[in-house]
């Protein structure tokens, strides 16, 4: 049979790391309060859910970039399963 390496993939699994989602999440988010706490003077309540949102997802991404390039020990994981 001929084709591409690619024929035989199975699946694709894309994996996160539980144990460091428990700390992560909460580390997070309490630092997405804090920075809406500091900003929240004079602000609408959409204004302050927003602000909370892109922080939030803003501090995961810091978050995820430290523990694999900085920790050494990688968050989110993706593998491509074949069939031999």
């Amino acid at each position: 049979m001929s084709g591409t390496r690619y024929d035989a993939l199975v699946a694709w699994i894309f994996t996160f790391d539980r144990l460091v989602a428990a700390y992560m999440l909460p580390m997070t988010f309490a630092f997405a309060v804090a920075v809406v706490a500091i900003l929240a003077k004079g602000r609408r309540p959409l204004e302050l859910v927003t602000l909370l949102l892109v922080s939030w997802i803003a501090f995961i991404a810091l978050a995820i970039l430290l523990f694999h390039v900085g920790l050494d020990r990688p968050v989110l994981r993706f593998e491509a399963v074949t069939f031999p």
